[in-house]
């Protein structure tokens, strides 16, 4: 057999693997406490990005635009995230690894567990078979209120780069919890006159959405992660207590 045709075959059924069967701690963060997920991406190591990431979910601020095409379900978007420079000062070099998983064979890419606290490590080795489990409920919805908590999914395709997916995926989480709760600007309806192939003339409107980003987001948090193998998408749900939320009007 040619021998790239078997690392090929070895390589793709290692990654199918993984799409299936994944650790405890990356399906369920909540239950781990002081504890930071993060992905090696774009030549920066997980450790990079997990330091990134737990001063994002400490604080947070996203500023900013965005508009719906509601019709074509078309997006303008120009906002950035920002948080503390001197927090990640602080922790980049105090996070400790925990566990890792290797989530692209391919690519070398990586997916770390690491603690913030070095009295408060918690290792589950366990890994999970996603056929086994039911599928969340939770992915059937967008955002929802519950118990003081606005609690929002994103959702991304898997094809492709899987480390970028899963991070796009939480990106889309806290963005729509933030526009969901965000200043709502107004909106401007745009009448359109075509005429067709036949002379007939077709009169169409599309009505545009604004919302005016300014808000701040403390102790978010990353519940949990699911794939959806069979549909190729992954699915992440966050969530922030009320309290924790500041709108700039």
């Amino acid at each position: 057999m040619n021998y790239l045709l078997l690392i090929f075959i070895v390589c793709n059924s290692l990654c199918y693997s993984l799409e299936f069967t994944l650790p405890h701690w990356f399906l369920f963060p909540k239950e781990y406490p002081d504890h930071v997920v993060g992905y090696s991406r774009g030549g920066d190591s997980s450790m990079q990005d997990a330091a990134i990431m737990h001063c994002f979910y400490k604080e947070v601020i996203i500023a900013g635009s965005y508009y719906r095409y509601n019709d074509y379900d078309g997006r303008i978007s120009d906002y950035y995230w920002n948080y503390p420079p001197e927090c990640l000062e602080n922790i980049k070099d105090t996070l400790l690894p925990v566990s890792s998983i290797v989530s692209n064979i391919l690519t070398d890419s990586h997916i770390g567990l690491f603690s913030v606290s070095p009295l408060d490590i918690k290792d589950d080795k366990s890994f999970i078979n996603i056929e086994e489990l039911d599928r969340p409920e939770w992915m059937e919805k967008d955002f929802w209120i519950e118990d003081d908590y606005y609690y929002s999914v994103g959702v991304f395709t898997s094809k492709g780069e899987k480390n970028d997916a899963w991070k796009t995926a939480e990106e889309r989480a806290f963005f729509n919890l933030v526009t969901s709760v965000s200043v709502y600007v107004g909106s401007v309806t745009i009448n359109t006159t075509t005429e067709d192939v036949k002379g007939n003339i077709v009169e169409d409107y599309e009505e545009v959405i604004g919302y005016k980003l300014h808000t701040k987001l403390s102790n978010s948090q990353v519940l949990e992660r699911w794939p959806d193998i069979k549909n190729n998408l992954y699915y992440v749900l966050v969530r922030v207590h009320k309290d924790n939320i500041k709108i700039k009007k």
